[in-house]
């Protein structure tokens, strides 16, 4: 590859983790009766739904949840709010590769886990969330 060719390479990497994330997050919002929010993260972008009710379309939202690179759930209890709990999902899209290990694996703050690859068939235990 000439070095010419990197950047290009770079900018339609970068497009297409943008089109994933986007595809992400209006998965979301149509599974999850909630608006995602859709962030810039080092090396990527995050799309979180949080919500305070079950989602509409619960198998929806992890279909969504699988288009990423990783993935997780945080619930905390509301600060203020008598006891209201939030439920947290989200999603990470890389638009850089990963080292020879892969993704970073590790868990998010809370009670959450983080996951990665597909959901399909997977435990409920950390790694899969």
């Amino acid at each position: 590859m000439r070095p010419e060719e990197q950047p290009e390479d770079s900018e339609e990497e970068e497009a297409a983790a943008r089109r994933r994330a986007w595809a992400i997050a209006d998965r979301l919002t149509r599974a999850g009766g909630e608006e995602a929010r859709l962030t810039s993260v080092a090396g990527g972008y995050r799309v979180e739904l949080r919500s305070t009710r079950p989602a509409p379309d619960a198998a929806g939202v992890l279909a969504a949840l699988a288009l990423g690179d990783r993935w997780g759930h945080r619930r905390s209890i509301l600060p203020g709010s008598g006891g209201l709990v939030q439920d947290s999902v989200w999603s990470e899209v890389r638009s850089e590769p990963s080292g020879p290990s892969g993704p970073e694996r590790g868990r998010e703050g809370g009670t959450g886990g983080v996951g990665e690859g597909s959901l399909k068939g997977g435990s409920s235990g950390a790694g899969n969330a």
